[in-house]
């Protein structure tokens, strides 16, 4: 089996070999159903074979997808909704879905390598670092869906826990989405936390060049230019630009 890919890959099918075709197959097994396949559990050997096909042409036709037996975008976001489904309910509901496709675009084989220093991986983009690379444990761990889904729930669950109560988490709303943007922006959530939006120093409210190179724009095609901005647009939202945050679109409610 392959380490980390060099790219994403968008479509998997037979014949292609690497930690892609594994992420599918392990998929295929968390989702296992009497009638996948030939019955039995894929195996998980990073070769895309004919019982892989098989399997993934049962699910598709069980998602209401072309049975092709190739595993692209469509088949890999309905997967992302099915494992999505499997997480612990005490996350606020649809939280775990919207930084799947905030973060990979609901792609299993997401990979990003723009920011040095490592590479973020799979559904939710779980770090690797340049030491870890030869490590396929690391790897296969860092592109097993449910397993990476159920790490964010639990991450999310703890840092809500963390920050409700502080001055800037008077609520539950605001301690789940600060627990979203805490994931790719740690220190944003912890300031915000502790002081409130309305509490921080200009650095957060000056466009950056950080900010304006990810080319991130509102619904109303207005640019997000400045470090608050950015963390309005993931995980916020703005009543200026009448927009929830990406990856909080989708919750429901807001538990305790």
């Amino acid at each position: 089996m392959g380490l980390v890919p060099t790219s994403t890959d968008y479509t998997v099918e037979k014949g292609d070999r690497g930690v892609v075709p594994w992420a599918v197959q392990r998929a295929l097994n968390d989702r296992s159903a009497p009638n996948w396949g030939d019955g039995l559990p894929v195996v998980e050997d990073g070769i895309f074979g004919e019982q892989t096909r098989l399997a993934v042409k049962s699910f598709q036709e069980a998602s209401e997808l072309k049975g092709d037996g190739r595993f692209g975008q469509k088949t890999s976001a309905a997967m992302a909704a099915v494992l999505g489904a499997k997480v612990p309910t005490s996350v606020a509901p649809g939280l775990v879905r919207g930084i799947v496709q905030a973060e990979s675009g609901n792609l299993i084989g997401a990979v990003n390598t723009s920011v040095p220093g490592g590479i973020d991986c799979g559904y939710v983009q779980r770090r690797v670092y340049e030491a870890d690379y030869s490590d396929q444990a690391v790897v296969r761990r860092a592109f097993d869906g449910l397993y990476q889904m159920n790490l964010l729930a639990k991450t999310l669950r703890s840092r809500h826990d963390a920050f409700y109560g502080r001055p800037g988490a008077k609520t539950h709303k605001e301690a789940w989405k600060l627990a979203a943007l805490h994931h790719n922006y740690p220190y944003a959530a912890d300031q915000i936390s502790k002081l409130g939006v309305n509490n921080l120093s200009s650095y957060w409210t000056t466009p950056a060049s950080w900010v304006e190179a990810i080319g991130a724009k509102w619904a109303d095609g207005e640019p997000v230019q400045t470090p608050l901005d950015w963390c309005r647009y993931y995980a916020l939202g703005s009543a200026l630009h009448q927009a929830q945050g990406v990856t909080t679109q989708f919750v429901t409610s807001w538990p305790t």
